[in-house]
């Protein structure tokens, strides 16, 4: 379901950018406008956004040279603003928008493997039906468009579900 799901978004932000040709930076298709109902708005910069910070942080990652150990914690909101500056397309502010790859960029592969570590055992407590296993399932789903952990109260509450799960 989730590869089915993500291949949706994907056809349908290649669709909004093929067909913005009408409404400059409005999501259309056959310039009927799909989004402007929204409470944000209709235009899908911000997405377009994210995804090319994910691909300069994973680039500046992988020829940085500090691939084990990372470029150092918040490295990667100093890069964001740094890139932002010198990109046409506006860039999210600080944040990658993806706790993963912000984690690798900052932490290297050593707090990538350490993140998984810490939920290995929890995974395997997870159960179908479980509303404590879903929290946690949806927190981590959501990270990797978004950074929840990042927010205290959403992290400790994390935190306190993974203890309870382990």
């Amino acid at each position: 379901y989730c590869a089915g799901a993500l291949a949706a978004g994907f056809g349908f932000l290649w669709l909004t950018k093929r067909h913005e040709v009408t409404i400059t930076g409005k999501a259309t298709f056959k310039t009927q406008r799909l989004l402007e109902f929204t409470p944000r708005g209709d235009s899908v910069d911000g997405w377009w956004g994210r995804a090319l910070t994910s691909q300069l942080l994973l680039h500046a990652w992988w020829t940085g040279g500090r691939r084990w150990l990372g470029h150092g914690p918040a490295s990667a909101s100093r890069a964001v603003q740094r890139w932002s500056s010198q990109q046409a397309q506006e860039l999210s502010f600080g944040e990658s928008h993806n706790d993963a790859l912000q984690l690798l960029y900052e932490h290297g592969v050593v707090g990538l493997a350490a993140a998984v570590a810490f939920c290995w055992p929890i995974v395997g407590h997870l159960q179908l039906g479980d509303a404590w296993s879903a929290c946690w399932v949806v927190t981590v789903v959501i990270s990797l468009i978004h950074w929840p952990t990042r927010h205290p109260s959403l992290g400790l509450l994390w935190l306190a579900v993974s203890a309870k799960l382990a």
